[in-house]
């Protein structure tokens, strides 16, 4: 497994887009913001013992960010998230969680 930082995958907006990632182990310290069409597939993410909900920060719907990878168009597949948080609105974060708890997830639409 070949461990790539995070942030420096970004470009000059903060963004990654349009890529894939398979069998990465992916660093922090970053908070990833999802934006629209992010898959995950067999993912580990790392948290706290006992404490899963430490990888979420929930804010505002349609809050502008800064500081934070945004990631748009991107497949994960196999990767293991160390010191990677998440942020997104309430609806987000519950999306989220709920497929970092056990099964895949899908993030926006129209495949």
């Amino acid at each position: 497994m070949e461990a790539i930082l995070l942030a420096r995958e970004a470009d000059a907006r903060s963004i990654i887009e349009g890529r894939t990632f398979e069998n990465f182990l992916i660093l922090g310290p970053a908070v990833v913001a999802p934006v629209d069409e992010i898959e995950m597939h067999a993912c580990t993410w790392e948290a706290p013992p006992g404490n899963p909900d430490a990888l979420f920060i929930e804010v505002p719907e349609n809050r502008q960010l800064v500081g934070v990878v945004g990631v748009r168009n991107v497949t994960f597949t196999k990767c293991t998230f160390r010191n990677i948080g998440v942020i997104g609105s309430a609806q987000a974060i519950e999306f989220m969680r709920t497929g970092i708890m056990g099964t895949d997830i899908r993030i926006g639409g129209g495949r």
